[in-house]
């Protein structure tokens, strides 16, 4: 019978620059966004319940086209999802303290237009 052995590199691991807490990542993605990226994301954050395409192109000021870029690569790197409703596609964060994150970053001023925004539409 053949017999393997399982060997391991201590110094490899030794070398890994893993994060120390779980909020640093959660924060990374956010450090990398663009900032129509950061935009739609505080925005939807502004929600408690998942965003309509619609509701989102008139709280951003942006046209369907590059909303829709914006938004297709939010939820292909999972910082959002999409979900098909009887209305059309509803947009949500993929993780719940995500969204947290990104919301407790907004200014109170930026969060009240926000809110001033919702409210209108």
């Amino acid at each position: 019978m053949n017999q393997r052995k399982w060997e391991m590199n201590v110094e490899y691991i030794k070398e890994l620059e893993l994060p120390l807490r779980v909020d640093d990542i959660v924060n990374h993605p956010v450090e990398s966004l663009d900032k129509e990226s950061l935009t739609a994301l505080q925005a939807i954050s502004v929600f408690e319940v998942p965003v309509s395409f619609e509701i989102l192109g008139k709280m951003l000021n942006l046209d369907k086209v590059k909303l829709d870029l914006v938004l297709n690569k939010l939820v292909t790197t999972k910082l959002l999802n999409r979900k098909l409703g009887d209305w059309g596609y509803r947009y949500d964060f993929y993780n719940k303290r995500f969204r947290k994150l990104i919301f407790s970053g907004i200014s109170e001023e930026v969060r009240l237009e926000y809110h001033q925004r919702a409210s209108y539409i």
